[in-house]
């Protein structure tokens, strides 16, 4: 939701809150796309701000209307492959931090199991919240960024050898952080100006470790470098935009962006998953690839029809529509209380118009008893 000036509205935007007259009257209801005529009414009525929804809608999703029932799905890539895709970036780090070239042929190996697992998954982005499992944030991050990287280059159409590179760039995307002192990495206040401009050096040390290796390609150590660019040419190292900034580096920055958003840290709170959307999604208009943010949401956010979800006052639901546009505030209907009690005839609650309802988290088959 965005407020703006009446004189920036324009026709196809679709008002976030109803608008009232001076006098209180009701002029126009929440979710009415505006046209020119009402613009000009708007005008009339000396309304000076409205709020839009935001971003601007996109087209309706291509989904089932419904599941035949809910399942329980396999984890996206099995725990034996990410412990061993976690070992392997300490090790990276370690052998970084001696001096030592590390052993690409094991990551091959590790990276390819991961392609071949992720790629096979059904619907592999709508298990976004299951992605955190790893405790020490240095590896289990790279790790993460890995898999919603391979997952996501997967829905875009990449085919299997763009994989590889893109996989094997962001599981070393934060490499050159090993010489960055752990004080400064986990320093639970703001960082000071010196501080950042250390931190930030990170990118292009990366760089030039993965390119001092001879089996890794100048696409993945580009990531490394390129994955704090930012389209609007705001980013660093280069303060690259738009198409200087590959399409690699697009997605990691993306994935990254959210996976760290979801992360506890000592230096900051976790947000939930729909807050780390709704923050990607404000931003791709200007830091991030608008269709890159748009694939991970259509594919990795959204509630499939069917599904049982857990509402943040701790309700329990089941999604029985998709909002056009906003897929991420489905509409749900209310199967069980606060307090686990069965609710035979629920509510019916559309999230685009309920604004402080969320969804907490997607439940899993064996977690709910349905009737």
């Amino acid at each position: 939701m965005k407020r703006i000036l009446i004189y920036d509205a324009k026709p196809g935007m679709i008002l976030a809150r109803p608008v009232y007259s001076r006098d209180g009257v009701l002029l126009i209801k929440a979710g009415k796309k505006l046209t020119e005529k009402l613009i000009k009414s708007l005008f009339d009525y000396a309304i000076p701000t409205v709020y839009i929804v935001q971003p601007k809608p996109w087209e309706e999703i291509n989904i089932q209307t419904a599941y035949e029932k809910v399942k329980e799905l396999p984890d996206v890539i099995s725990f034996e492959t990410r412990l061993e895709a976690e070992k392997l970036v300490a090790e990276f780090m370690s052998d970084i931090k001696a001096g030592q070239l590390f052993n690409v042929k094991k990551a091959r190996a590790v990276i390819n199991e991961m392609i071949a697992q992720i790629i096979s998954y059904p619907k592999v982005l709508t298990k976004l919240s299951d992605i955190r499992i790893l405790d020490d944030y240095t590896f289990a991050h790279s790790v993460n960024v890995c898999t919603l990287a391979i997952a996501v280059g997967h829905v875009m159409g990449l085919e299997k050898s763009a994989l590889y590179e893109l996989a094997m760039g962001a599981l070393l995307h934060d490499v050159g952080k090993c010489f960055i002192p752990e004080s400064i990495l986990n320093k639970p206040g703001p960082l000071t100006n010196e501080e950042m401009k250390i931190v930030r050096t990170h990118t292009e040390r990366g760089f030039q470790i993965l390119r001092m290796h001879p089996e890794i390609s100048t696409l993945a150590a580009n990531v490394a470098r390129q994955h704090h660019e930012r389209v609007n040419g705001t980013g660093y190292p280069q303060g690259l935009s738009e198409k200087q900034i590959h399409i690699f580096a697009k997605i990691v920055a993306v994935v990254d962006a959210y996976d760290a958003l979801t992360a506890d840290r000592v230096y900051k709170n976790m947000v939930l998953p729909y807050e780390a959307i709704e923050v990607l999604i404000a931003s791709s208009y200007h830091s991030y690839d608008a269709e890159i943010v748009k694939a991970f949401v259509q594919n990795l956010a959204i509630y499939p029809i069917g599904s049982i979800v857990e509402l943040l006052d701790g309700r329990l639901a089941t999604v029985i529509n998709i909002n056009r546009g906003i897929p991420y505030r489905p509409v749900v209907k209310i199967i069980s209380d606060q307090h686990g009690n069965t609710v035979l005839r629920g509510e019916i609650i559309d999230l685009m118009k309920e604004p402080t309802v969320f969804v907490k988290k997607v439940l899993q088959f064996k977690n709910v008893e349905l009737i």
